[in-house]
């Protein structure tokens, strides 16, 4: 069995110290919040359109990676880490098999893209490039982005082995965004 687990060169930095807005989490904005549902629905589009645009079929949305990768969002945020193993030294297998998910495609069990950026935060992405995600589709096409930018995770989101993601997105309190995908 081959696991593919894989963490990017470097997690984005704020470019300049402004001022959060106050945004909370929310899975549909009210007031200018943002959609979290919606952020997950971009990734995935944008994921599937450099798949077709590289010769690899589309990926189907799988709700349950999802709410596996939401959880794992959720807690590098409330828990101040950044990884695929998480302070106790579980990986995504072990939460694959404690949500009770079985992954076994093409020979496969499985794996994750991590990311972390910022909401409506001037952002430095490490080559003098700044950007400022301030709506849905522009933070989930720019989470792809990120991870096409990365040699290993581009490399992992093309794998024309796997069916299925789940895109699972975290935004704290002061706009820092956590991003899992995770394949089958």
């Amino acid at each position: 069995m081959l696991v593919l687990s894989l963490i990017g060169t470097a997690a984005a930095v704020p470019a300049s110290s402004a001022a959060a807005d106050g945004t909370e989490e929310s899975d549909i904005s009210d007031s200018g919040e943002i959609n979290i549902t919606a952020v997950e629905q971009y990734v995935h589009e944008a994921v599937n359109e450099e798949r077709t645009a590289d010769g690899a079929d589309e990926l189907e949305f799988d709700t349950e990676l999802r709410d596996i990768a939401q959880d794992h969002s959720g807690d590098m945020a409330e828990r101040g880490y950044f990884s695929h193993v998480d302070p106790e030294g579980n990986a995504f297998t072990d939460r694959y098999a404690d949500a009770g998910y079985d992954c076994s495609v093409n020979g496969y069990t499985g794996g994750e893209n991590i990311a972390q950026t910022w909401y409506d935060t001037p952002v430095n992405t490490g080559d003098g490039t700044i950007v400022h995600y301030e709506d849905e589709r522009e933070l989930g096409y720019g989470i792809a982005e990120q991870w096409m930018n990365s040699q290993g995770h581009r490399e992992n989101l093309l794998a024309d082995h796997w069916e299925n993601q789940g895109i699972g997105i975290h935004i704290t309190d002061d706009d820092k965004v956590f991003a899992t995908q995770n394949f089958c």
